[in-house]
């Protein structure tokens, strides 16, 4: 597999994205730095390459959540008493895991014998919280569930719990890792032969702080990049752990992400632009446009502000996209952002203060439309004019790059230190 598609699998397009402008922004200070050395340069550039691989593939946080909400009363599996045999159903409306959806029964490696219908592998995905519809291992070497989702599907999080009816704790999840795949071979408990071609890991609990413990009613969330998956397999690295439901989830949906494919970018404020004129406003008497993102009962110009703050929020920006800026709305910071000579260009070569015929092609803030009328007019041209800024605006500009952590910014000054020496080696370095 190329290291691209590695990547994208790793994790998904937004991550990849960030990464990929992460690595060239040092790139390009680091050729700036030692531009006459080639040899000092390349071996720089590798050791920068790899701790900010090694950096992104150990992306995800573990924290507590609130458990899904709770459907009806607790049941009692029959020949248990309360709370051993306790179960009671849940809220599995976003749940891809949950069987009642395109998903089948979850299946594992190492269950734990002797108790017919209270512990299963199908129970982790069932619908079901607490200890009477869950699954556990059994002790001595590592175990794990597997989720097939029945189709390809983007997530970036699971939640799990051990006992969310809250009555009988006893087990404990250890450290974990999250692995997904496409293709799975062999789906059936116990086999595991061709998993190491098949999965890919996206998140190791050991590196992310989790102490290994889980209090009986808590519900722990393990995210970690936006990924495709149809399969994905929870491994826990000690024998004798138990969970009650694990829910697999896709990636909220920003608000200021109109066509729902979790990138902010002109697509959606231009469909907000079709909403009609947004000078005059708008009329959205309940507030439940999603395009009324402050939540009045109009779409207007506040709007368009709005969306432009978080927009860059959602991209990695300290501060809004601006109007004037016709083609950088969607770029991730630390990417650069200006208004410039081709902003201008794009809105001189479109002005038409009376407007176009149809109204429609005017709509568009990438044609320099920035008010949300039908025109693109002097309005629009005094926003580009008051915003020029062809050297980049706002914090996280062009020269910038995500924060560097001590040990990368010793490994990178030792680096320096040892690149420079090669100056010294006139012989070698003469005339690259």
């Amino acid at each position: 597999m190329r290291i691209t598609e590695q990547l994208l699998v790793n994790f998904g397009l937004k991550g990849f994205l960030r990464f990929n402008m992460a690595v060239e922004s040092w790139r390009i200070r680091l050729n700036t730095a030692i531009p006459k050395c080639p040899i000092g340069r390349s071996i720089l550039w590798s050791f920068v390459f790899l701790i900010f691989l090694y950096s992104f593939a150990y992306a995800g946080s573990i924290i507590v959540v609130p458990a899904s909400p709770l459907i009806g009363e607790v049941l009692q599996k029959t020949g248990w008493m309360s709370p051993t045999g306790d179960y009671q159903a849940f809220d599995t409306t976003d749940d891809l895991a949950y069987q009642g959806r395109t998903s089948v029964k979850a299946i594992a490696k190492n269950n734990v014998k002797g108790y017919p219908n209270l512990h299963k592998p199908e129970h982790p995905n069932d619908g079901f919280y607490g200890n009477g519809a869950s699954w556990l291992s059994l002790g001595g070497g590592p175990s794990w569930l597997e989720f097939d989702l029945g189709q390809p599907e983007l997530i970036d999080r699971i939640t799990f719990g051990l006992d969310r009816t809250g009555g009988h704790g006893d087990q404990q999840s250890g450290q974990f890792i999250i692995e997904v795949a496409l293709i799975e071979d062999v789906y059936a408990n116990g086999n595991d032969s061709d998993d190491t071609n098949e999965y890919t890991q996206v998140l190791d609990s050991s590196n992310l702080g989790f102490s290994g413990i889980v209090v009986s009613p808590e519900t722990i969330q393990a995210s970690f990049d936006p990924v495709i998956a149809r399969f994905v397999k929870m491994t826990f690295a000690e024998g004798g752990r138990g969970v009650d439901e694990v829910e697999i989830f896709a990636p909220a949906v920003p608000v200021c992400d109109f066509d729902e494919n979790l990138l902010c970018n002109v697509n959606d404020i231009n469909l907000m632009f079709m909403q009609g004129d947004l000078v005059v406003g708008v009329q959205d008497a309940d507030g439940a446009s999603p395009f009324n993102l402050n939540g009045d009962t109009v779409i207007n110009n506040q709007d368009i502000n709005q969306w432009l703050a978080e927009a860059a929020t959602e991209n990695g920006f300290d501060l809004p996209f601006v109007r004037g800026d016709t083609d950088d709305l969607g770029q991730l910071s630390p990417a650069r952002r200006d208004v410039d000579i081709t902003d201008f260009n794009a809105l001189a070569s479109n002005f038409a203060p009376q407007g176009t015929p149809s109204g429609i092609f005017a709509k568009n803030w990438h044609l320099g439309n920035f008010d949300g009328d039908a025109d693109v007019d002097i309005t629009d041209f005094n926003f580009l004019a008051a915003n020029y800024e062809p050297n980049g605006y706002g914090a996280g500009q062009a020269g910038t790059a995500p924060e560097p952590t001590t040990a990368l910014l010793l490994a990178i000054g030792g680096l320096f230190i040892a690149a420079a020496g090669c100056a010294r080696w006139s012989s070698r370095c003469e005339g690259s």
